[in-house]
C-alpha cells in the first residue's frame, strides 16, 4: 500500500514515479521455506476505545502445522491515527507483544529515522517519528524465531498492544477537550483528527 495523498486535484500533482531495483546474489540458502500460513490477514485493528478491544480485530488464532524443523513468524504493524489523546496511534511510541503458545515476543515498532529515511525535501510533514513507519520508506518486518515455542504440530497465537483509553473520541464521557493534542472536538474529521488504528498483518514460516 502506498499513500501518496495527491491525485486528480492536487495541489501536489496528479500521480507519482517509483523505481525499482533489485539486488541478487548467488548461493544456497541457509534453510528451505516449505510453507507460509496466514496468521493475521492485513486488517485495521482498533485501538483506544473500550467498547471494541482489540482482541475482536485480531483474536486468538489456532494452527495445525506441517512437520517442520524452525518456524518463523513474521508481522507487519503500523500505526495511523492522529489529533487523539497522546497523538495515537500514529505518533506515540507502544509495545506490540505477540504470544506463542503462551510465549511472549515484544516490539517497540518506533521508527526514529524518518527524517533521513525517505526523499529529503519531499513535500509534507515527513521527519516526524512514527509507528513503525516513514513516508517514503518500506515498513521493515518483524521477524521472530518461534521454533522454541512449538514443540508439536500446533501453534496458539495471540496479539495484544499496550493498553490505551483515547479520551479524544466520539463518545468518550466526560469529554475533556485538552486530551485532543490538536484541540479539536471529539468527532473525527477525517483531517486533523482521525480514529487511532493498528494494521497488522502476521504469517507463520515453517523450515526445513
Amino acid at each position: 500500500h502506498i499513500d501518496t495523498w495527491v491525485g486528480p486535484g492536487s495541489d501536489g500533482g496528479a500521480g507519482w514515479q517509483l523505481s525499482t531495483w533489485f539486488d541478487l546474489a548467488p548461493g544456497r540458502p541457509p534453510r528451505k521455506a516449505i510453507a507460509v500460513i496466514p496468521v493475521w490477514s492485513p486488517r485495521e485493528v482498533r485501538y483506544g476505545d473500550p467498547v471494541v478491544p482489540t482482541a475482536v480485530d485480531a483474536p486468538t488464532v489456532t494452527l495445525e502445522l506441517p512437520a517442520a524443523n524452525a518456524f518463523s513468524l513474521r508481522t507487519f504493524v503500523t500505526g495511523h491515527g492522529q489529533g487523539n489523546e497522546d497523538d495515537c496511534a500514529e505518533f506515540c511510541p507502544r509495545t506490540h507483544t505477540i504470544r506463542v503458545n503462551g510465549a511472549r515476543h515484544d516490539l517497540a515498532g518506533w521508527r526514529n529515522d524518518c527524517a533521513t529515511s525517505g526523499v529529503r525535501g519531499q513535500r509534507g510533514n515527513y521527519w516526524y517519528s512514527r509507528a513503525g513507519w516513514c513516508p517514503g520508506s518500506l515498513v521493515k518486518p518483524w521477524d521472530v524465531d518461534v521454533s522454541s515455542d512449538i514443540p508439536g504440530r500446533t501453534a496458539r497465537v495471540a496479539y495484544a498492544v499496550t493498553p490505551y483509553v483515547n479520551g479524544c473520541r466520539p463518545g468518550a464521557v466526560p469529554f475533556i477537550p485538552t486530551t485532543c493534542t490538536l484541540r479539536t472536538s471529539a468527532e473525527y474529521d477525517g483531517g486533523n483528527h482521525t480514529p487511532p488504528i493498528y494494521r497488522l498483518s502476521t504469517v507463520l514460516i515453517a523450515f526445513r
